[in-house]
């Protein structure tokens, strides 16, 4: 397997915070359109190690990221009056019209290093563009247009779990704002060694007041189909207005359970969703992956696409997280992935690791030369354990 010759290397952007650490690896290289569309903003976000982030950076270009600004240190981490860490986390731009946001989890560390509470202590923070000042306003938490009781039911902060992961928001056609997220609900069955998750989205609506949010529909998988549940969910709206979700399960510790990607239709906005069933190709074949993230994004030709890993046989667990493919997706009646469209973006290459990974991107489309951009770190190509990686740029144009 090798690239589609039509892919072109772009700029590699090495990790910021110096001195350089082994396992330090730029995981977030992130970017999105202030209003107008001539400025182009660009977030980056360090990990200092397995799922512990680091320090996050932020820049700008007038000109379509030929040039960018000087990179400034953002959301800097700090100790609460626990003596706890505080940390910015995955984050994502909503584009709107006459908007830029960026939404971030806000993590607090429990310990020094990645735990599985930091998902219990969460919150969703929103800061908007603000052009007065070239620069993004100071962080809110997402403000509620949902009864405080039948909120604290859904989620409550050191309880249960709500955040992004892999999620890129989008407004609808009747200006309805879907913000895909996961989500734990406080039930004992899921609070084990393992974080088992329910994927589904947030629902946004901007009125007098600004943008309010009220959770939308989530949905489930079994023990029998999933180990950790279903997550990171991507999300579009189709030419007839249905909304698409694909997200990851797993069968880490179950070998013998399916490793695919899952998908559910919404036909009332997001409110709810059909039950998960697997991903498959237009001939009906469910498709193998590994319990990855994916992206689901639609070109200004009218083109909807979804990005991710795929497997030649059944994956065991997080691997393989290669090669990476970009693949168009068939808007029928059941949404399928069409074969014959399959284009690699980036595979493992003689010179890499059996370990190497290819799975934590960003994508977005250049608005002047209409090509997909798609950002990540080749990480572990070097060897097992060996992380330490800045960041790629691939670029095709369809």
């Amino acid at each position: 397997m090798k690239p589609d010759p039509r892919v072109t290397i772009g700029a590699e952007q090495p990790c910021l915070t110096q001195p350089p650490a082994e396992n330090r690896y730029l995981l977030k290289r992130m970017s999105g359109y202030a209003p107008g569309g001539k400025l182009l903003v660009q977030d980056l976000g360090e990990m200092d190690g397995d799922d512990h982030w680091g320090h996050h950076y932020s820049r700008t270009s007038d000109d379509q990221g030929r040039t960018r600004s000087a990179p400034l240190q953002i959301a800097p981490a700090f100790q609460n009056a626990s003596g706890r860490w505080v940390r910015m986390g995955e984050s994502t731009f909503l584009e709107e019209p006459d908007f830029l946001s960026r939404i971030f989890n806000l993590h607090e560390y429990p310990t020094s290093g990645y735990a599985s509470e930091i998902w219990w202590h969460n919150r969703l923070m929103i800061q908007e563009w603000n052009p007065s000042i070239q620069d993004f306003a100071a962080a809110q938490p997402l403000a509620w247009d949902f009864p405080e009781a039948d909120l604290a039911q859904f989620w409550t902060y050191g309880q249960n779990a709500l955040g992004v992961s892999f999620s890129r928001p989008f407004v609808t056609r009747n200006k309805r704002i879907i913000l895909p997220a996961q989500w734990i609900p406080d039930l004992p069955e899921y609070k084990g060694s393992v974080l088992r998750f329910r994927a589904g989205c947030l629902i946004g609506q901007r009125s007098a007041v600004g943008l309010q949010w009220r959770p939308g529909g989530f949905v489930d998988l079994s023990p029998q189909h999933s180990t950790r549940g279903v997550f990171e969910s991507a999300m579009a709206e189709l030419v007839d207005g249905r909304l698409l979700l694909t997200a990851r399960a797993s069968n880490d510790s179950s070998p013998h359970l399916p490793a695919h990607k899952w998908m559910a239709q919404s036909s009332d906005g997001g409110a709810t969703w059909s039950a998960p069933t697997p991903l498959t190709w237009n001939d009906g074949t469910p498709l193998f992956s590994s319990s990855s993230g994916s992206a689901l994004i639609r070109a200004s030709s009218g083109i909807l696409y979804w990005l991710g890993n795929i497997a030649p046989e059944r994956a065991v667990g997080n691997r393989p997280r290669h090669p990476l493919l970009l693949v168009r997706v068939r808007e029928d009646a059941t949404p399928t992935l069409d074969r014959s469209s399959v284009v690699v973006i980036d595979c493992r290459l003689p010179e890499d690791s059996e370990s190497v990974q290819l799975s934590n991107f960003k994508v977005y489309e250049d608005r002047k030369s209409q090509e997909l951009v798609i950002t990540y770190a080749r990480l572990e190509s070097r060897g097992a354990g060996m992380v330490g990686e800045g960041s790629v740029e691939r670029r095709i144009l369809l």
